[in-house]
């Protein structure tokens, strides 16, 4: 069975008149994982999705980890917990005076 998807302008007239319960929940998690810093260097966070456990009972939005901007550290945000350890900024190679290798 292929599957067929339904006409945008109906699904939204289907849901005129009815509240997101996702937006505020949405906005939330945004503003709660902004306010995350990496725990190794103190850098912004991207949140990424939680693939081994994405939804949890009585969520209604996807669990995510952060992951650091500069190091790359990846950790849980609500314990804090280190899934991967990131590179130390002192240890990240100077890409800028690189040679570039070629497979001639």
């Amino acid at each position: 069975m292929e599957f067929q998807p339904e006409d945008p302008d109906k699904i939204r007239k289907l849901l005129e008149g009815h509240q997101s319960v996702l937006a505020d929940k949405v906005a939330e998690d945004e503003k709660y994982y902004a306010g995350k810093a990496c725990p190794f260097c103190g850098s912004k966070c991207v949140p990424l999705v939680d693939s081994t456990t994405p939804f949890i009972p009585g969520r209604l939005t996807p669990k995510c980890n952060l992951q650091c901007m500069s190091c790359g550290t990846l950790f849980e945000p609500d314990t804090g917990i280190v899934i991967e350890e990131g590179v130390p900024l002192d240890e990240v190679p100077d890409i800028t005076q690189a040679e570039l290798i070629t497979n001639e």
